[in-house]
């Protein structure tokens, strides 16, 4: 085997070996994004781009996230709406010995095979490893095919075979794609394959998923639809940390753990459950917690929801009105868009 092998074989294995963590932390450059996906967790948007975060906060986060043992990422939004701003932050992070792993990306700017590669070269030059490319489904609704998949197609030249996460055969992308434009096969595959009803997916989407009544939610198993679905895993430990531009720290999105600016995100990983009494009353029970919450300023639930994180969310929405000790907890505005403002 020759050096160039070899030292491809190697990188290779700390490739799977970060993906294998399952862990995960992300700087969220901007809400602004070049689509407006129905099931979008963060209801980014091309109007989310009120603010990006800075390069120095940026490769502060990046610093942090090397402190703990996670898979770490740029993602938004849409990174490459701000591709100079982006390129920026890779430099000083490689600078600073802190560059991200991956980079995640719709895809939908991928108009040229040159202008790709031209990026993802420079991605890898900046210590970038691989991409995240989105071929779900509801991506494949709203962003031309040819480019997705000239993303994928050149991501795997450039950082190598079987290395980019998202990654599907031409067909099966092509063949999806002609799927999802016809809008029976599309309400049909909402209803078996629903994302989690919150934010864009809330207000899109839940019309078209059969509901159950409230009784059969588990309420007190954890945060997942079922009790072998719990979202546990977001939170002990933190299964994903995104730090937006604003600093919020977030996990399960939309619900804020604290500022990276006032407390470092490493300390926050460990103690948010003790420095705010909201969280550490709905980080033993969940949405139970939360509906109790709610329930004590007011709310009356419907007798049946399309699930457990869609009544997560309509709880969320309620009592991030309440004051702002809530508000504090659940935001910011652009995830909640459409709910009364501060």
């Amino acid at each position: 085997m020759n050096r160039g092998a070899e030292a491809r074989e190697t990188m290779n294995d700390r490739i799977d070996a970060l993906k294998a963590k399952r862990r995960y932390a992300s700087v969220l450059m901007t809400y602004g994004c070049t689509v407006a996906c129905e099931h979008c967790c963060f209801s980014c948007s091309p109007e989310g781009d009120s603010r990006v975060v800075d390069v120095a906060r940026a490769v502060g986060y990046l610093g942090e996230f090397h402190t703990l043992d996670r898979a770490i990422h740029i993602a938004g939004g849409e990174p490459f709406k701000h591709y100079d701003r982006l390129r920026a932050i890779l430099a000083e992070a490689k600078r600073a010995g802190v560059p991200p792993h991956f980079v995640e990306s719709n895809g939908s700017w991928c108009v040229d095979d040159g202008l790709v590669r031209e990026r993802f070269l420079e991605l890898r030059e900046a210590g970038v490893m691989w991409m995240l490319i989105s071929t779900d489904n509801y991506h494949l609704r709203r962003i031309p095919v040819e480019r997705i998949w000239r993303a994928l197609r050149i991501a795997e030249e450039v950082f190598g075979q079987g290395t980019t996460m998202g990654f599907v055969a031409e067909d099966d992308l092509m063949s999806r794609a002609r799927t999802m434009a016809d809008e029976d096969a599309w309400r049909m595959y909402i209803a078996g394959h629903p994302p989690k009803l919150l934010s864009s997916a809330a207000r899109n989407l839940a019309q078209y998923v059969p509901e159950r009544p409230l009784s059969e939610l588990e309420l007190e198993t954890g945060w997942g639809l079922e009790p072998s679905d719990s979202c546990d895993r977001e939170w002990d430990p933190l299964w994903e940390i995104h730090v937006d531009p604003y600093g919020n720290v977030q996990t399960n999105c939309g619900i804020i753990l604290g500022n990276a600016d006032a407390v470092p995100v490493s300390e926050l990983a460990l103690t948010w459950h003790e420095r705010n009494p909201i969280l550490g009353r709905i980080a033993k029970r969940g949405v139970a917690a939360m509906l109790d919450i709610a329930r004590e300023h007011g709310f009356e639930s419907r007798g049946c929801y399309p699930q457990k994180c869609n009544l997560c969310w309509e709880l969320r929405s309620f009592l991030r009105k309440q004051g702002r000790e809530f508000a504090a907890v659940f935001g910011p505005n652009e995830v909640y868009e459409g709910c009364e403002q501060e």
